[in-house]
């Protein structure tokens, strides 16, 4: 449960029971004292984060001077180094100091390097403590979280065993109903729902979150895929997660919203707060979102990934008697294997094993598949699905919007760059796998062979803190900007203040086989654009026509292609242009609309 579920759920019981509510509260503080500080820490604004910096560092230095074993004074000096951007150095100094700890204070530091996630170095500093029930709930957790699914359950089903304790049961719970939704060939059942003709061309998608709540490429692909789809005389309705936007905090949100004339259907979850584990959500969201998705007469089901959507519309599909159509736009278990760079065997461990069974078992499921470039579909193809059940629509833009205004002055000059001075840039969700240091270091070889350069990364996520560090620890100062958040209606001046767009991924499995839309966008708008050598970019960026290529995670190398780029603006120019050609000639919402329009008609709807 995340905090902010936990207090609705406290404010809910406070008015009817406030000795509970407090007893609820006073467990979780004992029982996962790194979490409730980690979330509460969470909900404040960078900048009082940012203040608690040198308070929790001062205090946690004083209280280990009287209690050098205990966790806690550790725990404090952990979270401040994390809140001044240097995760990593608190992960080494918990993982080398954890081990002088009691076997309290290992608990105290593993629960945090947990929540931080970093299961792993967690799990070898309570690996050796004794089976006792307080070490087992500790360790079952994080076995959880390292994806030792079936292992958690066993060693959580002894802790509740000798010690039953609401936090175990509820651990236990989740632990148990995810691995129920990834039993083989599991879907939910379904009671008895109201059929009617389908209306014909009415397309029911089914999306994680949604516009206009939440402005992500996620919700912005999706809403671009019914534009295309409507211009093709399909009818899309886009139905979100149970209880989305209402379980984000947005009390007052109503059921439907409608967005260009696309109209967004949202389905309430009315005490959801106290459903945990996925087999129970997906069981939940058959019985409450089935009689909407079957009172709106679909001739054609759609969800997108992960797979209890899926499951949600495949059970539902059998049930009506209408074609699912399944929209692969990534892999969550690649997702969460780039979470723990480094760590050896985890394409073994329960999690990712189950995940990438179920995800393919619910694609060969589908009566189609449409995915987001050839490498994902020679994936889909190895998990089983039949290719010629795949369509490949790729990430796309309006070119009609993404085209060359000369918007970019402005941006330039609040960014304080005086004339001639390159700027490369990458605009993006700040997550590790993107690779960011990378870019930030090739800048750095750069400024050492006397280029006038700087670099703007423009965006949020886990990751910004950790590179903002190390922009300062390179020394960049005021050549390296990080700007957060921009809004939507700035970001193609961002683009266009870009000389040289750079997209660093890291050679990680889920980088190689996903596309991403940011590079498509700069290459609408002619900006040059330089991509790390993955199948995935490769597929979108040809080397030494639509632009250029480095190889993955070597920064020296991003600094030998970018150098002939800097003096040669007309260079910069051509493969700009070349690569608006190649996007107005594949990669346009025109063109996909097409595509959908072509597989639903093969499948009757």
């Amino acid at each position: 449960m995340t905090l902010a579920r936990l207090l609705r759920a406290l404010a809910r019981r406070a008015t009817t029971d406030p000795v509970g509510a407090a007893n609820l509260v006073v467990t979780r503080v004992r029982d996962e004292p790194a979490h409730v500080l980690v979330r509460v820490l969470g909900m404040l604004p960078t900048a009082a984060r940012r203040r608690l910096v040198v308070p929790l560092r001062t205090v946690g230095r004083l209280v280990a001077l009287v209690a050098p074993h205990a966790g806690w004074p550790l725990l404090l000096q952990l979270v401040a180094l994390d809140l001044a951007g240097e995760r990593d150095a608190a992960v080494a100094v918990a993982t080398r100091r954890g081990e002088r700890l009691s076997a309290t204070g290992r608990l105290t530091v593993a629960g945090w390097l947990a929540e931080v996630e970093r299961p792993h170095p967690a799990l070898a500093l309570v690996e050796p403590l004794a089976a006792v029930p307080r070490v087992q709930r500790v360790r079952g957790r994080i076995r959880w979280r390292a994806g030792h699914w079936e292992a958690a359950r066993d060693e959580l089903t002894a802790a509740l065993d000798a010690d039953p304790r609401p936090t175990t049961r509820r651990t236990l719970h989740r632990v148990a109903e995810d691995l129920r939704a990834l039993e083989p060939g599991w879907l939910p059942s379904v009671g008895r729902l109201a059929r009617q003709a389908p209306r014909p061309g009415r397309a029911v998608h089914l999306l994680n979150n949604a516009l206009p709540q939440v402005q992500a490429g996620y919700t912005l692909r999706a809403h671009r895929v019914a534009l295309a789809q409507r211009d093709q005389g399909i009818d899309p309705v886009m139905v979100t997660k149970l209880g989305f936007p209402w379980r984000q905090g947005l009390a007052d949100a109503g059921e439907r919203d409608v967005v260009d004339g696309i109209p967004y259907v949202h389905v309430p979850d009315p005490g959801g707060d106290t459903v945990f584990g996925t087999a129970e959500r997906v069981e939940r969201s058959v019985a409450r979102t089935g009689p909407v998705v079957a009172a709106l007469r679909p001739a054609v089901l759609h969800p997108t990934t992960p797979y209890d959507n899926a499951q949600v519309m495949l059970a539902l599909g059998r049930a009506l008697d209408v074609p699912v159509v399944y929209e692969v736009r990534g892999f969550l278990e690649e997702t969460w294997l780039s979470r723990h760079p480094g760590v050896r065997g985890l394409e073994q461990v329960d999690r990712y094993r189950r995940m990438r069974a179920t995800e393919g078992w619910c694609a060969a499921q589908a009566d189609h598949v449409v995915t987001l470039g050839e490498a994902m579909k020679a994936d889909l193809v190895r998990r089983g699905v039949e290719a010629r059940r795949i369509t490949v629509v790729p990430n796309a833009v309006d070119t009609d919007v993404f085209r060359p205004q000369g918007r970019g002055g402005p941006v330039r000059d609040r960014l304080g760059l005086p004339e001639g001075r390159v700027l490369l840039g990458y605009i993006s969700s700040l997550v590790p796998y993107e690779g960011v240091e990378v870019l930030l270091r090739g800048v750095r070889h750069l400024l050492d062979r006397g280029r006038d350069v700087a670099v703007v990364v423009v965006g949020d996520g886990t990751a910004r803190a950790g590179w903002e560090h190390e922009a300062a620890e390179l020394g960049l100062g005021e050549r390296a900007t990080f700007t957060g958040r921009v809004p939507h209606e700035e970001i193609q001046a961002f683009y266009e203040a870009i000389d040289v767009f750079v997209v660093p991924r890291r050679d990680e499995r889920v980088c190689r086989n996903v596309t991403p839309l940011k590079p498509v966008e700069a290459m609408a708008l002619e900006r040059c654009v330089v991509v790390s050598d993955l199948p995935a970019l490769a597929e979108m960026v040809e080397e030494g026509v639509t632009g250029r290529t480095f190889r993955a995670e070597d920064p020296v190398d991003l600094a030998d292609v970018v150098e002939p780029l800097l003096d040669d603006p007309g260079t910069r120019a051509r493969f700009g242009r070349a690569a608006r050609g190649r996007v107005v000639a594949e990669r346009t919402w025109a063109a996909n609309g097409r595509r959908y329009a072509e597989i639903y008609r093969a499948l009757g709807g």
